[in-house]
């Protein structure tokens, strides 16, 4: 929603599951969505993830609109 754009809401929450994977042992942290999703890209990009890996399939596309989905990843 607009009203709630820029208030760090999205951040605090990547934040707040990274903080969780580390408590619980783990050391790096990886996330999926679907092409297209730019703003979510961007949020992922500016909370340290980096791109891995993408899959495109023409049926998925086909039945979602999405040619697939990209993978980020990051250290926590």
């Amino acid at each position: 929603m607009p009203a709630y754009r820029g208030r760090g809401l999205v951040q605090g929450l990547i934040q707040h599951a990274l903080d969780r994977g580390r408590a619980a042992g783990f050391s790096r942290a990886s996330i999926s969505f679907l092409i297209g999703n730019d703003q979510a890209e961007r949020s992922y990009a500016k909370a340290g993830f980096t791109f891995a890996e993408e899959k495109r399939d023409p049926d998925f596309e086909a039945l979602t609109g999405a040619p697939g989905f990209r993978r980020f990843v990051r250290a926590i």
